[in-house]
């Protein structure tokens, strides 16, 4: 006959599996790129930072989720002048800067 172990997962000690399996796990799915705040201005094209003023009607818009980033953090300055910024998370303190620069965050998914 054969040899029965009566140490199962619940025995202290225990080293083996434990737990289901999980098919075709992705374990960066919620990675992002991510950029800092004051890096942004380099995402904006040459001809539209010619004509801007801090009483522009028209602002420019900034998507980082066209440009390959997906988090912008809010670390350094920015110029004083408004701006929307789209994206899929911003941080608290990026949001604050933003907005008081007069600037709109418009998140999308």
């Amino acid at each position: 006959m054969g040899h029965y172990c009566h140490i199962g997962p619940t025995t202290p000690g225990y080293f083996g599996k434990v737990g289901m399996c999980q098919y075709n796990l992705m374990h960066n799915a919620s990675w992002q790129l991510i950029t800092n705040f004051d890096k942004l201005w380099i995402l904006m094209p040459e001809e539209e930072k010619q004509g801007l003023m801090e009483d522009l009607e028209i602002v420019p818009m900034i998507d980082t989720l066209w440009h390959g980033y997906g988090k912008v953090l809010g670390n350094r300055q920015l110029p004083k002048l408004p701006f929307t910024v789209q994206a899929q998370f911003v941080l608290k303190r990026a949001e604050d800067k933003i907005k008081e620069a007069g600037g709109v965050v418009k998140l999308i998914a």
